[in-house]
């Protein structure tokens, strides 16, 4: 059923860019979390963790206005544009 949810998101640009974005960070933390313990212990290691709870913190208003379809839509067509960019690997 992914693909029907990921037929749905190429539907809803409001959804795709959700989705694009959610799975990179979810992908980020994963890369993370597989660290050694003892990397993540070290300054670098505590500033890779803080850097993505921060980018989290400034990427939900992004995520409350696409859930709530308040995105203006000049912004939504712009990244859009940059979203399949990405996915077709120009970046």
């Amino acid at each position: 059923t992914n693909e029907t949810n990921n037929n749905d998101d190429d539907d809803d640009p409001h959804k795709k860019i959700h989705h694009f974005f959610k799975s990179l960070l979810k992908l980020w933390e994963n890369d993370l979390l597989s660290r050694p313990e003892h990397l993540k212990r070290t300054a670098s290691g505590k500033n890779e963790t803080k850097t993505l709870k921060q980018c989290r913190d400034y990427i939900r208003p992004l995520f409350k206005l696409l859930k709530s379809r308040r995105l203006p839509s000049n912004m939504l067509s712009h990244i859009l544009s940059i979203v399949h960019h990405c996915e077709e690997g120009e970046f």
